[in-house]
């Protein structure tokens, strides 16, 4: 997987095409290619005191969305599924194609609104997304896990003691004249002979 690195440059009276054409002319032997993002650059922040404690509420929720990344990260390994897409605006798109189409969505983070508001906002997304991952992988693990056990049901030599016999006598196993079939019929009992255990009889009780 490709790395990537986000600069935030202040170029002071120069234009943002201006800037970006000597961040590239600087950095062009170091990387592939240099783009520029659609983030806003007149965010709202409050007072001085309100950006002093932004800063450090950053800080810790950096650490945090990095942590949750990288556990899903690990987690789509372990599944087998190291081809990570993005899910924006109703369509699965891949990382690269993420960062070279950025748009700031205002829908989500106003850019009128207080940069601590929207900080909240992105931590709360986060820890949903968390915990969707989380309760999704449990699930994953627990049909695994069942269908584990129903393939040790149907292994040769098995014992059918405990065995649900809807997992047993499926239709690839069960032919059409296995089963006797007459009008008042009480229960309906099915035999499994352990040492033909190709073989089905099928009883009835009248």
């Amino acid at each position: 997987m490709a790395t990537y690195q986000v600069l935030a440059c202040h170029g002071g009276e120069t234009s943002r095409d201006a800037t970006l054409s000597v961040l590239k002319s600087n950095v062009s032997s170091y990387c592939d290619e240099v783009v520029s993002l659609d983030v806003p650059d007149t965010l709202k922040f409050g007072t001085f005191d309100s950006l002093i404690k932004l800063m450090d509420d950053l800080a810790k929720t950096d650490g945090n969305v990095e942590g949750v990344l990288r556990r899903i990260e690990r987690q789509m390994s372990d599944l087998g599924n190291p081809d990570f897409q993005i899910l924006v605006r109703q369509k699965v798109i891949s990382v690269e194609a993420y960062v070279r189409s950025f748009q700031w969505d205002d829908t989500k983070f106003p850019r009128n609104r207080y940069l601590a508001d929207n900080l909240t906002s992105l931590t709360s997304t986060v820890s949903r997304i968390d915990e969707d991952v989380k309760a999704k992988t449990f699930s994953y693990q627990d049909v695994k896990t069942q269908l584990t056990n129903m393939s040790k049901l149907k292994g040769p030599g098995t014992s059918l003691t405990g065995a649900d016999l809807t997992d047993i006598l499926t239709p690839a196993v069960v032919a059409e004249g296995d089963f006797i079939e007459k009008e008042h019929i009480v229960p309906s009992i099915s035999l499994v002979i352990q040492r033909f255990a190709s073989y089905l009889i099928s009883l009835s009780l009248v």
